[in-house]
């Protein structure tokens, strides 16, 4: 009785985890085939507007950051843009942070964190135009913005108060699933 309990719970527990399976690549999918909106802010995909940190990286898919010198979840995204800096070949895709608490030591903050991409200090007011957001909105830190070779925000993780707050920008391995996959629309030169 016990081993058939034991056997049914097992079953179940495949069960969950091939649901929870099909789910991740049914967004992976969708990502592919929809654009990124439903992952980040709910907008559809737009141009990125001008902004210095970015204008040089035109043809890659960029990741773009925008941290706090001081916040714990920063410092480890930030760690792990490094990592996806090692993942995917330099002329393809490149990691960018922007700090927006203004008057951070950047220099300290590169170092501690040993970081090898752009890292930029932008005021609150650039950050806020940039995302789309309302000036008096509330900022949340990391904000990570997914901008393709075209130069089109296909992703955005949301911020505070709205309907997908935390979403999935902020997995690992579904931002390396969705750096993939634009990386892979880049056309062969």
């Amino acid at each position: 009785m016990r081993r058939n309990r034991l056997t049914v719970v097992a079953v179940a527990y495949v069960l969950v985890l091939r649901v929870h399976l099909l789910l991740q690549l049914r967004l992976i999918a969708s990502v592919t085939l929809f654009g990124m909106a439903a992952f980040g802010q709910p907008s559809p995909p737009r141009p990125a507007p001008q902004f210095q940190p970015i204008a040089a990286y035109r043809g890659k898919v960029v990741l773009l950051a925008f941290l706090n010198s001081t916040c714990p979840h920063c410092k480890l995204m930030s760690k792990q843009m490094e990592w996806l800096a090692g993942e995917f070949p330099r002329d393809k895709f490149q990691p960018v942070g922007a700090l927006i608490d203004e008057g951070a030591d950047i220099k300290r903050f590169i170092a501690e964190q040993k970081l090898t991409f752009p890292v930029s200090v932008v005021p609150r007011s650039e950050f806020v135009a940039f995302a789309g957001l309302r000036p008096e909105a509330p900022v949340m830190a990391p904000t990570l913005v997914l901008i393709d070779h075209l130069g089109v925000i296909r992703a955005q993780s949301a911020t505070r108060g709205s309907a997908v707050y935390g979403m999935r920008l902020h997995d690992p391995d579904f931002l390396r699933a969705v750096i993939k996959t634009l990386v892979g629309r880049i056309p062969r030169k």
